[in-house]
């Protein structure tokens, strides 16, 4: 695996531990597989990446961006499912629920607020079915 474009987030492993996706401050997520080979560059951000995680069971990146959204992808055909708009500030956390159903992302304007937590926006997925 190979990035030259600046700072790079790597996400944990995908369900089925098969692949990786990184996230860059050039806007750019990627899939690699385990071997460093890339397998797609994910189109959406603008700004800069903040994070990127997976879907719980099945090939769907999700990151948030510097942009004020968060955008989902399948990781296989690199095809942008959705795009969360409307944050007040750059997105930089969000998560699956477990049962793969809900993306919750953060909503930054109160963190100065709640220093010790974070307010989540919920958002209802428009997913097909996933292995």
């Amino acid at each position: 695996m190979v990035r030259t474009d600046g700072a790079v987030l790597l996400s944990p492993r995908s369900a089925d531990g098969a692949l990786l996706a990184t996230g860059g401050l050039d806007a750019s997520v990627m899939v690699w597989d385990l071997n460093g080979v890339k397998k797609s560059t994910l189109e959406g951000p603008v700004e800069g990446v903040e994070f990127v995680t997976w879907h719980p069971r099945g090939a769907v990146v999700l990151a948030g961006s510097e942009d004020f959204s968060a955008w989902m992808w399948n990781a296989t055909s690199g095809a942008c499912m959705q795009v969360f708009t409307g944050h007040s500030g750059s997105v930089n956390c969000g998560a699956f629920t477990p049962d793969g159903k809900t993306v919750s992302s953060e909503l930054p304007q109160y963190t100065s607020v709640l220093p010790r937590g974070v307010l989540f926006e919920p958002w209802t997925l428009e997913l097909p079915a996933l292995a």
